[in-house]
């Protein structure tokens, strides 16, 4: 028997307890953009928040089961499921750094970001087509002096969301994904 996570308490609980250590992000995007004088102008949330809370009450209205994993939760979507996990890398409690989604079999996260709002979204386009490349100045796909690589950079210094991405697939769905939770706080 399959047990199904049913409530924001209980994914959120679930996923403080099961949080995964150095699967974050690979690079402190954050301090070199603010080294370079990029400083984020805006944020998807305002404290005080609880982004556990916040991705469990996005899973739920997703719609589709939500199963514990030892590292994660994972979404039963028709035809695609996925792993949803949280990394915290920094010693002693608090929230998480990161916030994962794995989809293929590759052992590895494809998307790694520092916001749950860019995961809902991320997750709520995954049985569309995959759309283009989003070109909106708001959206950074490629970070200065970073060699392409497995993982491509996808954020928003002016809005503080940073990720990265794994693929073309991943790659311009974090894009999209990343646009429309700027929307949906917001956008000036």
């Amino acid at each position: 028997m399959t047990t199904t996570l049913s409530s924001n308490r209980e994914i959120a609980d679930w996923l403080r307890q099961h949080m995964r250590v150095g699967w974050g992000l690979g690079h402190p995007y954050a301090r070199s953009l603010h080294t370079a004088n990029y400083l984020p102008k805006h944020s998807l949330f305002s404290w005080p928040t609880d982004r556990l809370e916040t991705l469990a009450v996005g899973l739920l209205a997703a719609g589709y089961p939500v199963i514990p994993l030892q590292d994660g939760v994972e979404i039963k979507m028709p035809k695609r499921g996925v792993v949803v996990s949280v990394d915290r890398s920094i010693p002693g409690d608090g929230p998480p750094e990161a916030y994962m989604l794995e989809s293929t079999q590759c052992g590895r996260p494809d998307y790694i970001g520092n916001s749950p709002e860019v995961l809902i979204e991320l997750i709520r386009s995954l049985l569309v087509p995959v759309p283009a490349l989003v070109q909106d100045p708001l959206v950074q796909v490629g970070f200065p002096g970073q060699p392409p690589g497995e993982l491509t950079y996808v954020g928003s210094w002016q809005w503080d969301v940073h990720g990265e991405a794994r693929g073309t697939e991943f790659i311009n769905r974090a894009a999209a994904a990343t646009l429309a939770a700027i929307e949906a706080a917001g956008k000036d």
